[in-house]
């Protein structure tokens, strides 16, 4: 019977290929280093173009296997082949979150459940981007099930493979390694000799495969994400940010079950929300502390430790199918304690979550009919000009822009990290400064920037100004 709700749910969410299915990506540069890392991966000859100051913008290698599986298209030069093979991932992991469901609630309920989150919209927006989160989602929902499925023996080395492969795709995924060794050491029904011997075991298999990952895939590039953390960690740390992204990820969860209604009603809706799950926390950490209360935990906490937060919808997406769960547990509970509502309880929930996919309808619509970004990296003029940049620069020779791995991946140059704080710095160091240079270019073009960059020679672009600073 699962099979066939599979069926469905593949047949109804293959519709969302067509929403943004083009040649155009924003300017967010994560994507980039995932690409500039695929093409290295596929091309292992090719020299490795560097940020100098990387320090101050991320780490040099991350998401190795995400890179590792974009290596397998070849033509950088086109964004879309990369789109559509995030819609696989899409599927994939709706299918998993989907057989998720089916481990606590009804087949025809956990439908209407993975139907509400990959018709959100948010989520169809994630679609549209060459970004880890569902190739995320399938790893850690597989794990999910897999630590629900009793008779599989073997899964005390293969659950720890899994999150070896979840943490390469995205650091956090530390987070519920952690958490299911937790789970292991709090296990009452065994020894403490069997619980040390699991852990030992789940570590080693952990660290191996991490080991591994790192040493096959991108050998040419040192694994500093660790090192980085832990220095954000240290020195970036403190009550204000704390407090910040306290807030931001209140108002993103806001955002996040925001329906197409009057605002008073989406008030009504999320503090609904709000206080089901609650309800649903509650009354599953009284009755079993298991490995997703644990997850949910350590997610959460290092969001909100981590001083920078600069993408908060993403980073709650794969958090959503445990919000949905413990909402239904909390609606479920709260359906108990009426005889007559109890016996109709799943039927009320199914038709609240059939209107919660409907009401999302008009911002789909409305996305379909939307222009896509003109003026993102995969535009014709900005491919001409980085090209031209290419030509123009010599390879040995760096520039500093807002957006570094982009230099890397479309000019095969070095680069530097650019912004108001490091201009000085910067400016004695860079061959060439490379500004938006009007305002079509609305996600990179900076008035305060432009007017405080000074250089020798300025060559005007189409779309940009390339200034020699030395």
């Amino acid at each position: 019977m699962s099979k066939i709700y599979i069926l469905i749910i593949l047949l109804l969410l293959s519709p969302a290929y067509l929403l943004d299915n083009n040649n155009t990506h924003d300017w967010g540069d994560d994507f980039a280093q995932y690409l500039y890392q695929a093409k290295l991966i596929r091309n292992k000859a090719e020299p490795v173009k560097k940020i100098f100051n990387i320090n101050e913008y991320g780490s040099a290698k991350r998401g190795v296997l995400f890179s590792g599986l974009l290596s397998i298209l070849p033509n950088f030069s086109e964004i879309k082949p990369y789109k559509q093979l995030i819609f696989v991932f899409y599927l994939l992991s709706a299918v998993v979150v989907f057989m998720f469901f089916s481990f606590q609630f009804s087949s025809l309920l956990s439908l209407f459940l993975t139907l509400c989150i990959y018709f959100n919209y948010h989520v169809l927006d994630l679609k549209s981007t060459v970004m880890p989160e569902f190739i995320f989602m399938f790893l850690l929902y597989f794990v999910f099930v897999l630590e629900k499925e009793q008779r599989l023996r073997s899964k005390i080395y293969i659950i720890p493979l899994i999150l070896g492969l979840l943490t390469t795709v995205r650091t956090i995924g530390i987070a519920f390694f952690v958490a299911y060794i937790l789970t292991l050491l709090l296990q009452k029904e065994k020894k403490w000799t069997k619980k040390f011997i699991d852990t030992f075991k789940s570590i080693l298999v952990f660290v191996m495969i991490i080991f591994l990952i790192n040493m096959l895939i991108l050998p040419q590039i040192h694994n500093e994400e660790y090192s980085f953390y832990k220095t954000v960690f240290i020195l970036e740390i403190n009550f204000n940010s704390l407090a910040f992204n306290l807030s931001s990820y209140y108002s993103g969860l806001q955002l996040l079950f925001e329906q197409e209604v009057p605002r008073y009603v989406n008030y009504v809706i999320f503090y609904s929300i709000l206080f089901l799950v609650s309800i649903g926390i509650i009354i599953r950490f009284k009755s079993y502390f298991g490995f997703k209360e644990i997850s949910l935990i350590l997610y959460l906490l290092v969001l909100i430790v981590f001083p920078r937060n600069g993408a908060c919808i993403r980073y709650l997406i794969p958090l959503m199918p445990l919000i949905i769960y413990y909402l239904i547990e909390g609606g479920l509970y709260i359906f108990t304690l009426n005889k007559l509502v109890h016996k109709y309880s799943i039927h009320f929930l199914s038709i609240y979550l059939v209107v919660l996919i409907i009401s999302n309808s008009k911002t789909i619509w409305i996305s379909y009919h939307t222009s896509p970004n003109e003026y993102g990296p995969y535009n014709k003029e900005i491919m001409a000009d980085l090209l031209k940049i290419k030509n123009i620069t010599k390879p040995n020779e760096s520039i500093a822009f807002q957006k570094p791995f982009t230099i890397n991946l479309f000019c095969d140059r070095d680069s530097y990290y650019y912004n108001e704080l490091n201009i000085d710095s910067v400016n004695s160091k860079a061959d060439y400064i490379l500004l938006a240079k009007n305002r079509n270019i609305d996600e990179l073009y900076d008035l305060g920037l432009n007017n405080k960059t000074k250089g020798k020679d300025t060559l005007e672009l189409t779309n940009f100004y390339l200034i020699k600073a030395k």
